[in-house]
């Protein structure tokens, strides 16, 4: 009797509760999204620090620096003008590089002093065996780039054909096609289109995807008397 006598309440309760019930299963819900979004946010934001540190460390790498620095001792040694000049082309790539070790982009430009500054290095080393050309129209040298690109792509073409005793000649040479940049880094030394793609170039490809997907691409290819490697890049997500 009492039951049916308080029927008429459940009735205008029961609603009321599955109400109730829905706001808190909404607010949960809600609650487990901010946190799934909070979580992501943090991923993202480590991410992108150890990106950073990833492309301080690759600009100024210690073990590149040792080794210069005893070149640049024993080039002393026996000829105190030439260590003076590598000095100074090292301090040349430090001031290049260290300003925007933290930064997620820079310029055609800075990455092209960048690659001068290295390959000057690399000419004291190699002497008369090493020469090159960097050419960027001024029209490009404000155009986004990713930050430390050329400098890998100068490595690969270099590292074979450096216990060599013949000539090599680095070209480094960038141009507008369609709405990005493409830059041509070859290398023309006997012997150099044998050498198959290094890890080096493979690191190189798999940054640029994880940064800019299908907007940016590395290819190697074999030219007369060496070979070149190509990085097109798309100049709008640089």
């Amino acid at each position: 009797v009492v039951w049916w006598a308080n029927f008429g309440g459940y009735l205008i309760y029961f609603p009321v509760v599955t109400h109730l019930y829905e706001h808190f299963a909404q607010a949960r819900k809600r609650v487990a999204a901010l946190a799934d979004t909070r979580r992501k946010r943090a991923l993202a934001a480590r991410s992108t620090a150890e990106a950073r540190l990833q492309a301080m460390q690759a600009r100024v790498d210690p073990q590149f620096l040792f080794d210069v620095l005893d070149a640049v001792e024993s080039l002393h040694e026996a000829s105190p003008e030439a260590g003076e000049r590598l000095l100074d082309d090292v301090i040349a790539y430090l001031r290049a590089a260290i300003p925007d070790v933290a930064a997620a982009s820079s310029t055609l430009r800075r990455e092209a002093e960048l690659a001068r500054a290295w390959l000057d290095i690399q000419r004291v080393l190699w002497g008369d065996r090493l020469t090159y050309e960097v050419a960027v129209p001024d029209a490009l040298a404000a155009a986004p780039f990713p930050p430390m690109t050329l400098v890998p792509a100068l490595e690969d073409a270099l590292a074979p054909a450096a216990g060599s005793s013949d000539p090599t000649t680095v070209r480094l040479e960038a141009r507008a096609e369609g709405e990005g940049v493409v830059v041509r880094v070859r290398a023309e030394h006997p012997g150099l289109a044998e050498v198959p793609e290094s890890a080096r170039i493979g690191k190189l490809r798999d940054r640029l995807a994880e940064m800019f997907g299908t907007a940016a691409s590395v290819h190697c290819a074999v030219v007369p008397d060496g070979r070149e490697t190509v990085l097109a890049i798309g100049i709008g997500r640089a």
